[in-house]
């Protein structure tokens, strides 16, 4: 019977990569993922004079990870004045939040022990009506500042010469 043909469907190929090993390996990069992000926080720059927000403001961190090397990371400020960070290494030991050109402060230093309790930064800034500074919670780092004023801003660039 040659022109009688197979009445059985043919079997869908399997796709590689859908073994245990496929899985097995799904489940190992979630698990470094889920180390990785246990460390995320996030750092709050508030305006000394008002307490709002200080927006579209370079903050860097600085710190060490598990294995000595050097970790540097860079974000600006959303509209609520709130930068967050998820170092790719475990941080280990002191780390340094900062804030970059503003008039006065902006800077913290802490251990990795502190931060589960919150962080509230150190300013030299006097404020003429201070506000009340609001209770770190956990995980986060509270800058305070003064952002450069206009007239700073337009002579910053003559000052460098």
């Amino acid at each position: 019977m040659a022109g009688k043909r197979s009445s059985q469907k043919p079997q869908p190929r399997k796709s590689p990569g859908h073994g245990w090993p496929f899985w097995a390996a799904l489940i190992l990069v979630l698990a470094a993922g889920q180390d990785c992000r246990s460390q995320e926080f996030t750092v709050r720059l508030l305006d000394l004079r008002n307490g709002h927000g200080i927006k579209n403001h370079s903050v860097w961190l600085q710190g060490y990870d598990e294995n000595g090397a050097l970790i540097k990371i860079e974000q600006r400020t959303d509209a609520e004045g709130v930068a967050l960070f998820r170092p790719r290494g475990k941080l280990r030991g002191e780390v340094a939040v900062s804030a970059t050109d503003l008039w006065c402060g902006g800077s913290a230093v802490f251990t990795t022990d502190q931060l589960p309790n919150g962080v509230v930064g150190k300013t030299i800034c006097k404020a003429r009506k201070p506000f009340q500074i609001p209770s770190p919670q956990p995980g986060k780092v509270i800058l305070l500042g003064r952002p450069m004023p206009v007239w700073a801003r337009i002579l910053a660039p003559l000052e460098r010469e």
